[in-house]
């Protein structure tokens, strides 16, 4: 029988000839998972030999890792912030640009809002992660795509942020009313050429819509920022995650009655609007 350190090192060396990202890692947590270990737990346990039960049970999932399905989806779960999203086709997974997002709405948001909408909702991670920041928000959580909402809603029970957040099927502000403290939104910003130039996990299993925005990756980001006001009290705000450095194509589209205002994400690079209106 083989033990798990010869399984752990074979499977990075295969990971590797596929031109898997982090092939060790993703190793370590295909391990993991099939074990029921803790990650860290497989370093207690390399001496340990893996049954022919359990390497059947890996097997199938190595080949998906191989073949650049996202290790997220094949685990069925994504960390966020300090809590775990169910994850798969019908959404994006969470990327931690967007609990930079969260951070930021947090330091500049001085009063608590009550009013949250979260368009484009998809796993439901900014929903969640606002609704456990300011517990006595109510938050309206959208998106086109009724699949979508049924993982957001998955992970609100989940959670148990059911109660809290209402999930609302609206293709942006199109089946909404009423008005808001804060608008939140992670919207599509790819152009339609960057999609043939992202890494396979990303290009062949994550939904287009949630990717791709339309020519110039600006689109979605235009029509947030024109419409927000409508539902909007006076004084709230909007903040939006974009591509890297699209502010300026942004302020030179929109009136300079709007007030934007961008920042850096860790990476220092301008990552996050803060739009204002004039009332």
């Amino acid at each position: 029988m083989q033990s798990l350190l010869d399984i752990l090192n074979k499977t990075k060396d295969y990971f590797h000839r596929k031109n898997v990202p982090n092939a060790r890692l993703d190793a370590e947590y295909l391990l993991a998972h099939v074990l029921k270990l803790k990650r860290m737990e497989l370093y207690l346990n390399f001496e340990k030999p893996m049954t022919e039960t359990e390497l059947s049970v890996l097997r199938p999932l190595v080949k998906r890792r191989a073949s650049r399905e996202p290790l997220q989806h094949i685990l069925g779960k994504a960390a966020f912030m300090d809590f775990e999203l169910g994850v798969d086709s019908r959404a994006l997974i969470p990327r931690p640009e967007t609990e930079e997002l969260i951070e930021l709405i947090t330091r500049e948001c001085i009063n608590p809002p009550s009013r949250i909408l979260d368009l484009g909702t998809g796993t439901g991670a900014i929903a969640c992660a606002l609704a456990r920041r300011y517990p006595d928000a109510q938050i309206c959580a959208t998106d086109v795509d009724r699949a979508t909402l049924d993982l957001a809603r998955e992970n609100l029970q989940m959670l148990d942020l059911s109660e809290q957040v209402n999930l609302v099927t609206s293709d942006w502000f199109s089946d909404l009313n009423g008005r808001f403290d804060l608008i939140v939104s992670n919207p599509p910003y790819l152009a339609e050429k960057e999609l043939a130039e992202l890494e396979p996990e990303v290009k062949d299993f994550e939904p287009v819509g949630a990717l791709v925005s339309g020519p110039s990756g600006i689109e979605a980001i235009l029509k947030i920022i024109t419409e927000a006001k409508t539902f909007l009290v006076e004084g709230g705000s909007c903040f939006l995650e974009t591509g890297a450095n699209q502010y300026q194509a942004v302020r030179s589209a929109i009136s300079e009655e709007v007030t934007i205002t961008p920042f850096d994400d860790l990476a220092g690079k301008q990552r996050f609007l803060k739009i204002s209106y004039l009332p």
